[in-house]
């Protein structure tokens, strides 16, 4: 099987993702793929940000292309960095960058509107 790669055909917002590639780093080694499918409709709600916090809860970081910042504020509140670039490529590749510091990092979108799911 080929592996993804990371592409405007693909959700272009975190909140937005059916399914994430999970990896392992450990000592400059990457493990993985492993998949992660959301259960919900993808959307921007309370419960969608709880159904993410979930499902990383595990995770060092998540490596996207756009997010929403009050998303953003509920993952790193777990301890999770959300790390926002708009690069494209293999997960893999990403994650590559991603340890050795050349991946690109752009600030999170900030919502104009309070969605009510500010709550820590």
């Amino acid at each position: 099987m080929a592996e993804e790669t990371i592409s405007d055909d693909l959700a272009s917002r975190l909140g937005r993702a059916t399914k994430f590639a999970i990896f392992e780093v450990r000592a400059g080694r990457i493990r993985g793929p492993v998949y992660r499918v959301r259960h919900q409709e993808p959307g921007e709600n309370c419960e969608m940000h709880d159904e993410l916090a979930r499902l990383l809860e595990d995770c060092d970081a998540v490596i996207v292309k756009s997010a929403g910042q009050k998303l953003v504020d509920r993952l790193r509140l777990q301890g999770v960095n959300v790390v926002v670039s708009g690069e494209t490529g293999k997960p893999k590749q990403l994650v590559l960058r991603y340890i050795s510091g050349e991946l690109r990092v752009k600030k999170p979108v900030k919502r104009a509107v309070d969605d009510g799911c500010g709550k820590g």
